[in-house]
């Protein structure tokens, strides 16, 4: 038995800071495929919802990384869309009288 303070003593079943485990790593990954699913989950998590710290944060992660991404994403659209506007629009044209 380990002493009390001892930072190597097993963690008591239902801890909070018991780690997940593999296949609750692969559940959470595929509930993460799921488009508004994913978003109202990561927040729920993030916000305290769920018994695992480690859940908490891998939740507060994602939706940083989802932010960054979306900034990210939006900066490149305006971006190219500044620097090849007229070519776009001129292709956007070419192709709908195609498309009719």
């Amino acid at each position: 038995m380990a002493p009390a303070g001892d930072p190597n003593a097993p963690l008591p079943p239902g801890s909070k800071y018991e780690p997940i485990t593999t296949g609750g790593y692969i559940g959470i990954f595929l509930l993460m495929l799921l488009p508004l699913i994913n978003l109202i989950l990561l927040i729920i998590w993030a916000c305290g919802g769920c018994q695992k710290v480690n859940k908490a944060n891998f939740a507060r992660a994602m939706l940083i990384m989802m932010i960054i991404g979306s900034v990210l994403s939006l900066l490149m659209f305006f971006a190219v869309r500044m620097l090849f506007g007229s070519e776009i629009d001129s292709l956007m044209e070419a192709f709908g009288d195609l498309l009719k």
